[in-house]
């Protein structure tokens, strides 16, 4: 059984976040979101990006304020990112700063090795396998698998064993990436 799973895109700022993970690899806190997200919108405001702080701050914070999966390493990675780019910038290339952990590299390798019968496209399995954010024509649209915790990539490489028949791996995914919230 082959499916069509190019739907799995992640826009920069959608990323979002708020629960537990291991203790080495923590999800984003809410007080974090407001002081990672203040340095990035001190930024933007001064470089003109941003109509007020207020709104800037309402809009970042308000984005990761009810998610559960977002690891607070990626999400400082990439507000840092944002923080010290040039004015009149592409903020968007910032998801580029996430660097994946040693459970989301995990993944990947089981991903690929579990999954290509799955596609029927190398970039299809690219989309969903993919954990080092990578540009491309449509931008970046692979590796937004770098932004849950690793106790959640855990979750998600427990669901593709090897020798698992597609049908079970795709469903078990799916229900992984459903509980958690994170949008395909």
């Amino acid at each position: 059984m082959r499916i069509n799973l190019g739907f799995l895109i992640l826009p920069l700022l959608v990323i979002s976040a708020a629960c537990g993970g291991d203790d080495d690899d923590p999800a984003l806190t809410l007080d974090q979101a407001r002081d990672l997200c203040d340095r990035g919108c001190q930024h933007q405001l001064a470089c003109g990006d941003a109509p007020t702080l207020e709104a800037c701050m309402s809009e970042c914070v308000g984005e990761v304020d009810d998610v559960d999966w977002l690891r607070a390493a990626a999400f400082e990675a990439i507000t840092s990112c944002i923080a010290s780019a040039p004015c009149g910038g592409d903020y968007d290339v910032c998801l580029g700063a996430c660097r994946p952990a040693a459970a989301h590299e995990a993944f990947e390798a089981q991903c690929r090795e579990v999954m290509p019968p799955c596609f029927e496209t190398a970039e299809q399995l690219d989309r969903l396998c993919e954990t080092t954010p990578n540009d491309t024509s449509d931008g970046f649209d692979l590796g937004y698998l770098c932004l849950p915790t690793s106790a959640i990539m855990d979750e998600l490489t427990a669901c593709i064993p090897d020798g698992t028949a597609c049908p079970d791996a795709i469903a078990c995914l799916s229900a992984a990436f459903e509980r958690h919230d994170i949008p395909l």
